[in-house]
């Protein structure tokens, strides 16, 4: 028997902690970094549409116009760590190329310059 199949290794490890102690398992309940919208698919994905959104999230951001979301594949990426973050700035500026084309092609997306960073 693979080592993988007799250690449980097809689970997660959050799956087998769980299954291990389950009253020491918890989920969130509450998100507030991400618009509703986009975490929609999380919710939906991860934590069976229970995990949610107060109101007061995303009031300020405006409609995001989108119908869900796009994975990019950027080959030539590498995440490097930056003491206690990552960063990848081959995807930073496919990301940042994709935004500035979008602003120039919508009047009525706007951004307020003091959220955003660019590498």
């Amino acid at each position: 028997m693979p080592q993988s199949k007799g250690n449980n290794y097809a689970r997660s490890l959050f799956e087998r902690l769980q299954a291990a102690v389950p009253e020491a398992a918890v989920r969130l309940t509450y998100q507030y970094r991400m618009h509703p919208r986009l975490a929609a698919f999380p919710a939906h994905a991860f934590y069976d549409a229970q995990l949610l959104t107060p109101s007061s999230v995303g009031r300020d951001t405006g409609d995001l116009n989108v119908s869900g979301l796009t994975w990019l594949d950027v080959p030539n990426g590498r995440a490097e760590k930056e003491r206690t973050s990552w960063k990848n700035a081959a995807e930073a500026t496919v990301v940042a190329s994709l935004v500035s084309l979008l602003l120039a092609s919508s009047s009525a997306l706007t951004v307020r310059r003091e959220s955003c960073r660019h590498p």
